[in-house]
């Protein structure tokens, strides 16, 4: 078919057509390619968590139909100097948790349940999969690090006093570590190898292992009946897509761990029949696990142990798949530490990480703003995509109540484009409140009278008058129909290091069309609490860059009808935008699709050695 431009018709049964002009586009494909990103925090107090997100863009105009991406954080044991009062023990210097799971289809089956996370060289990872990952789309996902794991909790356990307790995190050892993420597209006959070998892999495990169902043991005697029911299964499960069968469409891409797809090939097939009825799957969980090679306590392999234990860095080659399509690789390193400048530690620790931190604060504060991750030190952003921002808070620690009521205010800066206001999720302790996509505004009644003793009553929306967004959270009272008042109950109890007495808001929204790079944006919200005097959050200010660099390329042979190609090319931002970090470019060969040749360079010409008799067009 001629690239270009069609109509679209539509016939209905009735006979009756309607035509749209001009609305398939037919092209030449992009190879596939991701771009992946990590943000979060650089700088973590000792026994704190924090939130951290991770997301994927496809870079290319079809859709992919599995990328492979991982991420997590090395294991550094457990920290003997720490200060019990009175009860013995050690504690994680640092722990990982995800909402990494997926829902594969098969039948009463608690996925939520089965942890994603493995050990299987000294990093605990959460490996996964995108499945049908539409052109130009994005995906993403969040975990939780936690330092000098349950140590708070077991304080406060003991009933120490809050105030005792903050002395006594503050004098904890420093440390580092790092952050690690990949992500690689696939091949439909990529992913299919890795699961052969996987399934090769289980089914060894499975015959090692006394303790194995007596259903797995039958079905593994039989190498090539084990994987063809395998890849049945996840066929079954809606992870493996027949190859003539077109995908699915969703609201969002689905994103499956690793551990998932792995126990969805034994549980979809004819082993789960006896399983899934008759078996613990909390303990079959563990123990899928355990076949995979997960090991809680092998160690990572280059630790420096002492008074301020860190990681070194690590090799990206050891993550590299080293497959048709390049792997994604970012990593960086966290600083445990209360930045005390008293105390000497054996690595350097950042005094100004403005340009990295996305959740600036003060100490002490209990609202804090989040915005979006901008581009060297004036915190650039682009024109035309949603700026997501949370705002987060908390009931103080020593709070003598319970918050019965949140409102939470901010006003739109004048260069955001209230049309494009958007609200995202929010939370209340253990309450997650998912608000359907593309609303500006949001009312309803969440009954939690049996677990709670109230009702949650959540207003949200933006006066378009005003431009301010504001959200009303209530506690209401099924008894009276009014904000509760008992000092016992309420949204949000005094905070712990499990979050109880903590929430967030948040929402999107895209800058408006046409403002000049330089431009200013600035955020900032006020919480007020029914029991507390108002707490602002600092501001947040980041630079619109109003124009994408302009790319010019140029391709000529060196001799008349020879092969190889000088190709020269530039990008040029406009004057006073971020700039060009690097240029990827482009090689189609007689009229084909275009494969990438140079990936994300800094160079500006190169040399394109081609065949002799054909011809070459390049991006």
């Amino acid at each position: 078919m001629p690239h270009g431009l069609y109509d679209v018709k539509v016939i209905n049964p009735d006979g009756r057509e309607a035509v749209v002009p001009y609305r398939y586009l037919v092209e030449r494909g992009l190879e596939p390619d991701v771009a992946l990103g990590v943000g979060g925090p650089r700088v973590i107090k000792p026994g704190r968590s924090d939130l951290y997100g991770l997301s994927l863009q496809s870079l290319t105009n079809i859709d992919m139909p599995y990328v492979h991406f991982q991420y997590g954080i090395p294991e550094l044991s457990k920290s003997s100097g720490v200060p019990e009062l009175g009860k013995a023990g050690a504690w994680p210097y640092v722990q990982l948790t995800t909402n990494l799971r997926g829902s594969p289809a098969v039948a009463d089956v608690p996925w939520a349940s089965l942890d994603p996370i493995v050990n299987t060289a000294g990093t605990n990872l959460a490996p996964g999969y995108a499945v049908d990952l539409p052109d130009r789309a994005y995906a993403g996902l969040s975990f939780t690090v936690e330092t000098y794991a349950g140590y708070r909790r077991s304080l406060e356990e003991q009933g120490i006093p809050p105030w005792a307790i903050e002395k006594v995190l503050a004098g904890l050892d420093p440390f580092r570590f790092h952050l690690v993420a990949t992500a690689t597209p696939l091949t439909r006959d990529e992913f299919l190898a890795q699961q052969r070998a996987e399934a090769e892999k289980l089914r060894q495990r499975v015959l090692a292992d006394a303790d194995a169902p007596q259903a797995l043991e039958v079905l593994a005697s039989d190498s090539a009946a084990w994987t063809n029911l395998y890849l049945a299964a996840l066929q079954q499960a809606g992870i493996l897509r027949p190859e003539d069968q077109p995908p699915q469409i969703t609201d969002s891409p689905q994103l499956v761990s690793l551990m998932a797809v792995i126990t969805s090939g034994v549980l979809a097939g004819p082993a789960g029949q006896e399983i899934i009825p008759n078996g613990n799957l909390a303990e079959f969980f563990a123990q899928v696990r355990e076949w995979y090679g997960h090991d809680p306590a092998r160690l990572y392999p280059k630790i420096h142990p002492g008074p301020a234990t860190f990681a070194e860095e690590v090799d990206r080659d050891d993550f590299d798949l080293r497959l048709t399509h390049r792997t994604h690789f970012a990593a960086f390193n966290v600083y445990v530490t209360n930045r005390d400048p008293t105390r000497e530690v054996p690595f350097p620790v950042p005094v100004d990480l403005a340009g990295f931190l996305t959740t600036p604060g003060g100490e002490g504060r209990l609202a804090v703003l989040e915005g979006p991750i901008g581009y060297g030190g004036e915190q650039f952003l682009p024109l035309g995509q949603p700026l997501p921002y949370t705002v987060r808070f908390e009931n103080a620690a020593d709070a003598p109540t319970s918050v019965g009521e949140v409102r939470i205010v901010t006003q739109l800066d004048p260069n955001l484009d209230p049309r494009t206001f958007r609200l995202g999720g929010l939370q209340l302790g253990d309450i997650q409140v998912h608000i359907p996509d593309g609303r500006a505004a949001f009312q309803g009644d969440f009954d939690f009278r049996n677990a709670k003793g109230f009702i949650l009553r959540v207003s949200a929306g933006l006066d378009t008058q005003s431009n301010i967004a504001t959200w009303l959270l209530q506690a209401i009272d099924p008894e009276t129909g009014e904000v509760l008042q008992d000092p016992a109950r309420g949204l949000l109890p005094p905070n712990t290091a499990q979050g109880r007495g903590a929430g967030f808001v948040s929402y999107t929204i895209q800058p408006k069309a046409g403002r000049a790079t330089g431009t200013a944006v600035s955020a900032q919200a006020r919480v007020l609490f029914n029991t507390a005097p108002p707490e602002d959050t600092l501001t947040l200010t980041h630079t619109l860059d109003g124009a994408a660099p302009t790319t010019t390329l140029t391709a000529a042979p060196f001799t008349p009808g020879g092969a190889d190609y000088h190709v020269r090319w530039s990008a040029v931002d406009d004057g006073g935008g971020s700039g060009a970090k690097h240029v990827t470019v482009y090689v189609a060969e007689g009229g084909g699709d275009f494969k990438i040749w140079l990936q994300q360079t800094t160079e500006t010409s190169g040399v394109y050695q081609g065949r002799a008799g054909h011809t070459y067009q390049f991006l």
